[in-house]
C-alpha cells in the first residue's frame, strides 16, 4: 500500500522535483553546435536588395551568471558564394561575436534578448584589378542584436532558435587599382537577417538560481554622448560621428519604463542629396523593458522616432547667370532597437550604455532641375524612390535618479 501511494503521488505531480517546479535549473556552462543562415544583402547602391543567402556551421559557448543573464561567445563560417564580389563582402564569412543574453527562463522554455559585438571577416573582400583579379580578406566591425527562444526537453539538453540582425560597419577607403592609380572603395552599413538552429548541452552541476528583480521604479534624467555609423547617401561613405544629447526615463510598471532620447550630430557632411545631407538631429520615444540585479540593469529597447537632416537638395538651376541650388531640411522616420545596460554606483547616480540599430526610412523625394539653353528654360523632375538603411548607434551617458 505505501508503494502504491507513492506511485499515485508521483503520477499526480508528474514526478517533478519540487525545486524545479518554479523554474529551469541551470549549470555554469553550456556548449552548442548548429547551423547559421543569413541574407547576403548588397553593401551599397541598392540598400534593399539581396543576392541570396549564406549558410554554414557555428559553435557557441554560454556562461550563465544566473538564471536570467548569461555571457556568450560564438563563431560561424558561412559557405563560399560562387561568384566574385565587388562590394567587400564576398567569399567565406567568418563571424566571431561575444556579448550578453538576458531574459526569462521557465521550466520548459526560455525567451531572451541578445546583443553581441565582434568582427565579420570576408575571404573575398577587397580586390586588386590584376588579370585575373586578386582578392584579399576584408574584416569589419559587426553588431548583432537578436532574440533567442530555448526549449528544454531534458535537464541538460537545450533546443535553441535565434533570430537576429547582423550589422557591419564598412568604411570607405582608397585601394590600389593599377600603376600610380588608386580607386575609392565605397562604405556603408549593410544589414543581414540571420537565423540559427542549435542543440546545446549543459555541463557542470545543476542548481537553482534566482531570477533578476523587476526594474527599480525611478525617474531619471541624464546627458548622452552618441556615436553613429550611418551611410551618407551622396558620398556613399559611413564615417563614425559623435555629438551630444539627453534622456528622460519614466517608470510605468515593474519591468517596463518609457524612454525619451534626443541627440544632435553637429558634423556637417558638406553634401545635399535629395534625401540627406548637412547635420543630423534624432529624437526617439518608446518602451524599455528589463531587469535589475543589485546595481546592474539589463534592458531591451524599441523606440520609434525621427531623424532630421539640415540640408537636402530640393531644386537646381543652371543658367547664364550662374548655378544655384535650393536646399531645405527633411525629416524621416527612424526606429531605434537594441540593448541597454545601466549601472548605479550610488542611490542617485546612473551610468548608461546603449547599442543597436537606428533604422532610417528615407521617404521619396524629387529634385526640380532647370537648365537654360539659348533663351529657353527646360525643367526636369528627378524622382528618388524611398529607401531604408540601417545605422549602428552607440549611446553612453551619465544621469541622476530621483
Amino acid at each position: 500500500m505505501p508503494r502504491l501511494l507513492r506511485l499515485s503521488v508521483c503520477l499526480a505531480t508528474l514526478c517533478i522535483p519540487q525545486a524545479a517546479a518554479h523554474g529551469q535549473q541551470i549549470t555554469s556552462s553550456e556548449v552548442g553546435l548548429g547551423v547559421y543562415q543569413q541574407s547576403d544583402t548588397v553593401n551599397v547602391g541598392f540598400p534593399n536588395a539581396s543576392k541570396g543567402y549564406l549558410s554554414g556551421p557555428f559553435a557557441r559557448y554560454t556562461f550563465n551568471l544566473n538564471r536570467s543573464v548569461a555571457l556568450e561567445t560564438s563563431v560561424s563560417d558561412s559557405a563560399d558564394m560562387t561568384f566574385p564580389d565587388m562590394e567587400r563582402q564576398g567569399g567565406h564569412e567568418v563571424l566571431a561575436l561575444a556579448g550578453i543574453k538576458a531574459g526569462v527562463r521557465r521550466r520548459y522554455f526560455g525567451v531572451y534578448g541578445r546583443l553581441d559585438a565582434g568582427v565579420a571577416s570576408y575571404s573575398r573582400g577587397d580586390v586588386l584589378f590584376t588579370t585575373p583579379f586578386t582578392y584579399f580578406r576584408d574584416t569589419h566591425f559587426a553588431l548583432q542584436p537578436g532574440v533567442a527562444i530555448e526549449l528544454y526537453p531534458t535537464t541538460r539538453t537545450i533546443l535553441r532558435l535565434d533570430v537576429d540582425e547582423d550589422l557591419n560597419a564598412v568604411f570607405g577607403r582608397h585601394i590600389y587599382v593599377g600603376p600610380n592609380l588608386e580607386g575609392l572603395v565605397f562604405g556603408g552599413v549593410p544589414h543581414h537577417l540571420g537565423l540559427s538552429l542549435s542543440v546545446e548541452r549543459r555541463f557542470g552541476t545543476l542548481h537553482d538560481a534566482p531570477e533578476l528583480a523587476p526594474a527599480s521604479q525611478h525617474v531619471s534624467v541624464g546627458a548622452l554622448f552618441p556615436l553613429q555609423v550611418r551611410q551618407h547617401l551622396l558620398q556613399i561613405d559611413s564615417p563614425a560621428l559623435g555629438g551630444g544629447g539627453a534622456w528622460i526615463e519614466l517608470p510605468l510598471y515593474r519591468f517596463l519604463s518609457a524612454d525619451l532620447v534626443a541627440f544632435d550630430l553637429p558634423h556637417d557632411d558638406r553634401t545635399a542629396s535629395a534625401q540627406d545631407g548637412g547635420t543630423s538631429f534624432s529624437a526617439f520615444a518608446g518602451p524599455k523593458l528589463g531587469f535589475h540585479r543589485g546595481r546592474l540593469g539589463l534592458f531591451v529597447k524599441a523606440r520609434p522616432g525621427i531623424s532630421r537632416f539640415s540640408r537636402t537638395n530640393d531644386a537646381q538651376s543652371f543658367s547664364r547667370s550662374g548655378i544655384f541650388f535650393a536646399d531645405r531640411p527633411k525629416i524621416d522616420f527612424t526606429l531605434d532597437t537594441g540593448g541597454v545596460i545601466e549601472y548605479t554606483p550610488s542611490r542617485h547616480n546612473v551610468l548608461r550604455f546603449e547599442a543597436g540599430d537606428a533604422f532610417i526610412h528615407y521617404h521619396g523625394s524629387t529634385i526640380v532641375s532647370t537648365v537654360q539653353t539659348g533663351g529657353l528654360f527646360h525643367t526636369t523632375d528627378y524622382h528618388y524612390a524611398p529607401i531604408h538603411n540601417a545605422s549602428i548607434l552607440f549611446l553612453a551617458g551619465v544621469g541622476w535618479r530621483f
